[in-house]
């Protein structure tokens, strides 16, 4: 369930990718699957494609049917198994460059280009940071365990 607390709402087909204050998520030809932050802002190249969410079990059904169309998935959990969201991630590509930065609830999908990554987590002041290589022949699948 989407609430007022967790800052999450959901958001309609035309505003994919626009530039307004959301956060905002493309999930093709799926506008029940658009999912966006409010109140918060990402830095990225506009032609990078991602949504992030999970909170409750209807975020978390459209998250996973969303999940084929991106070929980077990232959760993020804490010791019990249970969603963390509020994590700050930041996409650095193979030069170090960062190309991508949010706040991202437990389930956060990116389509990125094949290529070496790195991804730089943050959680209640703990970092995490990980390097990952995409390609395009499989999905990239990482998970961050917060404590």
């Amino acid at each position: 369930m989407l609430t007022l607390r967790n800052k999450l709402t959901m958001v309609s087909a035309v505003a994919i990718l626009s530039a307004t204050p959301l956060i905002q998520a493309h999930a093709a030809d799926k506008p029940e699957l658009l999912i966006a932050q409010a109140n918060r802002t990402a830095s990225y190249d506009p032609n990078i494609s991602y949504v992030t969410g999970g909170i409750g079990d209807d975020e978390r059904m459209a998250m996973e049917n969303a999940q084929h169309d991106y070929n980077v998935h990232v959760t993020n959990v804490g010791p019990e198994g249970a969603f963390v969201g509020e994590t700050q991630l930041a996409v650095l590509d193979a030069k170090g460059r960062q190309i991508f930065d949010t706040v991202a609830g437990p389930l956060f999908y990116i389509n990125l280009e094949p290529g070496k990554y790195t991804i730089s987590a943050v959680n209640a002041g703990m970092k995490q940071t990980k390097r990952i290589t995409v390609t395009s022949k499989s999905d990239t699948n990482i998970s961050f365990l917060w404590n």
